[in-house]
């Protein structure tokens, strides 16, 4: 998907100007929105992606997307698919509330690689709870329009931009969902859930952004909800639509704090008087790192077509939920899984069912032996899962414009998804075996261009 020729007449554009580049880029920072949750260094270059593939990679999001669905569908009606994902009965509860919404997951990011071998998608997670980027990887993008605008005019005319990249794509999806779902108001009122003291700038970006375009929006904490006869209210206002920004990791949290939390939320959203947005279906299941084992797991195979299973074997990792005496099948060998585990280290990462800025993932090649042990251990006894280590593509970054210090660094290639539809693209580039911002990582922009005629 990489468009190499765009990327080197960039790179070389930058290296003939680097100090208009560098002092343009710093302007460019100084005269737009924030566009940061964690600060990070700009790099004028983006991730150049070729028009010409950019379809096939629509068809490929939009089918797995579809596939989610599909398992959103399975655990309302199966009891084993429920036991699979073994959430608490009141976690059940809220995952099995009637989807009022056609597709249910509004909102996702799926993060992947392309990847070093042949440069095929792969996806490594499915971001359905609450997505990073949906504002702040528009403002990214549009800034780097900015700069190369004046670096390059010809290639900067040649970009194609994708529905995120026209403002106000977030906004008018929640719009969307709150008229599928039967809302009326004229101008319904949206509660962008936080902790209270931990709302990152996104949030509260969005809101006042929200709030300037029309629609009133502000932020909340999820323990300040109450139903009452007028509707559902958070932090003592009435909410419409309910965009549920808090991680999965520290919702739990909250929740082992004060269980009666989970009930509270189950009458809001049963009561018909709010859209929230992404289901708790999606949070706790295809959210859940689980998912991805669950898809390719032998005994719910039957639930999918061999068309779907050869799909699935295509753009993600092999993953297994990890249990004592469990035998897979990896490649020619049928060996049991804590074995394979503990024999093969560098080919594999453990992950925890949810997991914020990679905390709940290690990585085999890059923990000592005696950790490893005894993660896998934890696994068996917890039911994480084992996926295969998947090498992504490496891209140029500029670590220093003016003195021109590229690196090459793993850089991922992220869908943005609303209403089941591929969005927008984002990127995020790191040197270590985890490619996060929290984690020593970088945004990248992702800017798509025209084939080159003749």
């Amino acid at each position: 998907m990489i468009d190499w020729g765009r990327a080197g007449a960039l790179l070389a554009s930058i290296d003939s100007k680097a100090d208009a580049v560098g002092t343009d880029a710093a302007r460019v920072v100084a005269t737009s929105p924030r566009f940061q949750n964690k600060d990070f260094p700009l790099s004028p270059l983006p991730l150049a992606v070729a028009a010409s593939k950019v379809e096939e990679h629509r068809r490929t999001a939009e089918r797995y997307m579809t596939l989610l669905e599909r398992v959103l569908e399975l655990y309302a009606a199966s009891g084993d698919v429920r036991s699979y994902f073994a959430l608490t009965e009141d976690e059940e509860s809220l995952a099995r509330v009637p989807a009022t919404l056609t597709p249910s997951i509004r909102i996702s990011r799926l993060d992947g690689y392309l990847k070093q071998l042949d440069g095929k998608i792969c996806f490594l997670e499915n971001n359905t709870d609450c997505p990073a980027g949906i504002l702040f990887t528009e403002r990214l993008n549009l800034m780097l329009d900015r700069i190369i605008k004046n670096l390059n005019p010809q290639i900067a005319s040649e970009v194609v931009e994708l529905p995120l990249d026209q403002t106000d794509c977030a906004r008018q999806e929640l719009l969307a969902a709150y008229r599928q779902q039967g809302g009326d108001k004229e101008d319904p009122v949206i509660a962008i859930l936080q902790i209270s003291g931990r709302a990152n700038a996104e949030s509260v970006e969005m809101a006042e952004e929200f709030s300037t375009r029309g629609t009133p929006a502000f932020v909340a904490d999820p323990r300040e909800v109450a139903v009452s006869a007028k509707g559902v209210d958070v932090g003592g206002r009435q909410a419409d639509i309910i965009w549920n920004k808090v991680n999965t990791v520290y919702w739990n949290q909250l929740v082992a704090e004060s269980p009666a939390l989970l009930k509270r939320w189950l009458e809001a959203v049963t009561s018909g008087r709010v859209c929230h947005i992404n289901p708790f279906s999606a949070r706790y299941v295809t959210e859940s790192k689980s998912c991805a084992a669950f898809l390719q797991e032998a005994e719910f195979a039957d639930h999918f077509d061999h068309a779907d299973r050869e799909f699935l074997r295509s753009v993600l990792p092999w993953s297994r939920k990890v249990k004592t005496g469990k035998v897979v099948e990896y490649g020619d060998e049928h060996i049991e899984i804590t074995e394979l585990l503990l024999s093969r280290p560098a080919d594999f990462v453990i992950k925890e069912p949810y997991d914020i800025r990679g905390d709940g993932v290690t990585i085999g090649r890059g923990v000592p032996r005696d950790y490893w042990v005894e993660k896998v251990k934890l696994a068996a006894r917890k039911g994480y899962t084992a996926q295969e280590f998947i090498t992504g593509q490496a891209y140029p970054v500029l670590l220093d414009t003016a003195q021109m210090e590229v690196a090459l660094l793993t850089a991922s290639l992220d869908s943005f998804m609303f209403g089941g539809r591929l969005c927008g693209l984002g990127s995020k580039a790191g040197l270590g075996y985890k490619v996060n911002v929290f984690q020593g990582g970088r945004k990248l922009a992702v800017r798509v261009y025209n084939s080159r005629k003749g």
